[in-house]
């Protein structure tokens, strides 16, 4: 059996949509625990009228905790032998289930990924920067840690398209209170991992609105993405996958001088975020040094002034990009 956790948080407008898709999955053997994240609109409601109706629908209600500990709470009720997350405003395909369970099984995989599609509320596909370039194939754990590097990284970051065995989790669990929880999990998994069957098939539909994460302005919460690729590295360190650690490391190191902007345009980079974030890249920076390619060689020019003199650095910054100073009260 299948069990589906699905966390929510005032998604009345989306979650019957998101349940219908469930029910009408091509296979049936599947229980849904519905997580009531505190919410404070009709969702609760429309959730336990499906389990009225549908004694395959569980519904928890607690108080607001976060995304985290909802599919941590859920986690805690699985019944049945393979976990599949859903977000409480998204959709899945009628042959989601069946797609996912079938590749898995065929390949004697520990965890079957189907391709994704961000769509917007009349179900048109939203354009992605990085188009999805996933394949009908098999990778090993060690593939997917490599590929959470590309491009293409956040299709095997998401929990959300994904059929894992329920052994996978058993020493996993999502960080509560931060927002890109996947992010901290995504490693985990996949070290978790021997076999993993990928699909080319759309499978899951990300709808977006107005009240996803991806579509906020970069706020200082966003800082904990960078907190998980630190965690990342930490976590491969300590597994002995050094290179892995190296090469996560230079993916951060290139995009950190862009992060720093944000912050200074954003108007939240104060002596504490900036310990903070000196703490990760001065710490990455010591992994991937070695590995910085001749044609990025400013990098180890800006690393190197961060590292020895970050005051200074963020001050060229500011005259780089002409962030003046806040007006005095």
């Amino acid at each position: 059996m299948i069990s589906v956790i699905i966390p929510f948080y005032n998604v009345e407008k989306y979650i019957a949509k998101t349940l219908d898709s469930v029910k009408k999955q091509t296979l049936s053997d599947w229980e849904v625990i519905l997580i009531d994240d505190g919410s404070t609109d009709k969702s609760g409601e429309i959730c336990d009228s499906y389990s009225k109706e549908d004694s395959r629908f569980r519904v928890i209600h607690k108080e607001h905790a976060g995304v985290s500990a909802a599919r941590n709470a859920g986690l805690d009720e699985v019944r049945g032998e393979y976990i599949y997350f859903l977000d409480g405003d998204d959709l899945i395909s009628e042959n989601c289930f069946e797609l996912l369970y079938n590749a898995l099984i065929k390949n004697d995989a520990d965890m079957a990924q189907g391709n994704f599609a961000y769509v917007n509320d009349d179900m048109s596909e939203y354009e992605m920067r990085h188009p999805s370039d996933m394949k009908d194939c098999v990778i090993t754990g060690i593939d997917m840690l490599h590929l959470l590097n590309t491009k293409t990284g956040f299709l095997y970051v998401m929990s959300c398209n994904k059929l894992c065995k329920k052994s996978i989790f058993d020493d996993i669990r999502y960080p509560e209170g931060k927002i890109h929880e996947d992010h901290f999990a995504a490693h985990r998994i996949a070290y978790n991992c021997k076999k993993i069957a990928c699909i080319a098939d759309k499978t899951y539909f990300y709808i977006k609105h107005g009240g996803s994460i991806t579509m906020k302005r970069y706020a200082p919460e966003n800082l904990t993405r960078e907190e998980a690729v630190y965690d990342r590295c930490k976590f491969l360190q300590s597994k002995g996958l050094n290179d892995l650690a190296s090469e996560t490391a230079l993916v951060a190191i290139k995009v950190a001088p862009r992060v720093i902007q944000k912050c200074l345009t954003r108007g939240f980079y104060d002596e504490a975020v900036a310990r903070r974030l000196n703490g990760y890249f001065v710490y990455e920076y010591s992994l991937c040094r070695n590995l910085i390619p001749a044609n990025k060689f400013h990098l180890k020019i800006v690393f190197d002034w961060l590292t020895k003199s970050p005051d200074t650095y963020v001050k060229y910054l500011k005259l780089k990009y002409r962030i003046l100073p806040e007006p005095k009260e």
